[in-house]
């Protein structure tokens, strides 16, 4: 009796263990096919397990010009970075030359507005305050007209006047703002000159105040006087000339003013304080 087990016929053999399955295909393929493709794989260098899918034996002149691209590439983008970073600073040179251009002729060509300031009567005082007769001449020395000028003043006295020009800026906004009234402007012409007669009024406040910080006296006066004037080529821009002038009595014995009295035009001078200021 034969004890050992019947042989296993060879067409009985698990499938896996001579097929495998292609989720490519969605086949099964033999074993040794599988092999043969892998090998085959290899020797194309297109095995994923090879770097970058390559055969460096076979490859090398290949990999050597993609290396060779690559630093050509980089050295060209870096020289290209230069050229646009060169490229920036020739446009900023270029914006700086042009603006430098606009500007010195705009200072040969803008409008240049100052103003003669003299007495034209005696300093008087009145049931409102006091007075301060001046003819500012307007003058325009420049290339072109200015459009729109227009002067705001400002009497300071007593204590006040000891820093005048802290006011200079509060006026010229003031007579910027008057350039836009057609009845507080008026056009000057390159040498053409402007006179007005002005009575600069003291408030009567003012001289109460004064009165208090030094009884029955003035120690000084002093009259803020803002030109502000438009160019022709800008209608946004406004130019200023502005003057702290002080009242000086000419009198040796007595500089004050005394409250309630009169001074003749031959007694008294302008002074001015602190030089032009112009923009």
């Amino acid at each position: 009796m034969n004890r050992h087990p019947p042989e296993k016929d060879k067409s009985d053999r698990n499938i896996d263990d001579t097929y495998v399955y292609d989720s490519a295909s969605g086949l099964y393929k033999p074993q040794s096919h599988e092999n043969e493709e892998e090998r085959r794989e290899k020797r194309r260098g297109r095995n994923s397990r090879l770097p970058f899918f390559a055969n460096v034996r076979r490859d090398w002149l290949t990999i050597f010009f993609s290396a060779v691209t690559l630093v050509v590439v980089g050295a060209y983008t870096y020289y290209a970075k230069g050229q646009w970073h060169e490229m920036i600073r020739a446009a900023n040179a270029a914006k700086s030359a042009a603006e430098t251009a606009r500007l010195q002729l705009e200072l040969s060509e803008r409008p240049w507005v100052h103003a003669q300031i003299s007495l034209s009567g005696p300093f008087t005082f009145t049931i409102n305050g006091a007075n301060i007769p001046l003819e500012i001449i307007r003058l325009n020395t420049g290339n072109s007209p200015a459009l729109t000028s227009a002067i705001e003043t400002l009497p300071v006295i007593g204590l006040k006047s000891g820093d005048p020009g802290s006011y200079v800026q509060q006026i010229c906004r003031g007579a910027g703002m008057d350039t836009k009234v057609p009845i507080l402007s008026t056009a000057l012409f390159p040498n053409d000159p402007f006179p007005q007669q002005w009575d600069i009024g003291v408030p009567k406040e003012d001289i109460e105040r004064s009165n208090k910080d030094t009884p029955g006296i003035v120690l000084a006066i002093s009259v803020v006087v803002c030109i502000a004037y438009q160019p022709p080529f800008n209608k946004t821009a406004l130019y200023h000339t502005g003057y702290v002038i002080d009242l000086v009595k000419s009198d040796p014995n007595s500089m004050a003013f005394k409250i309630g009295e009169n001074v003749g035009r031959e007694k008294l001078r302008l002074v001015l304080r602190q030089g032009v200021l112009a923009d």
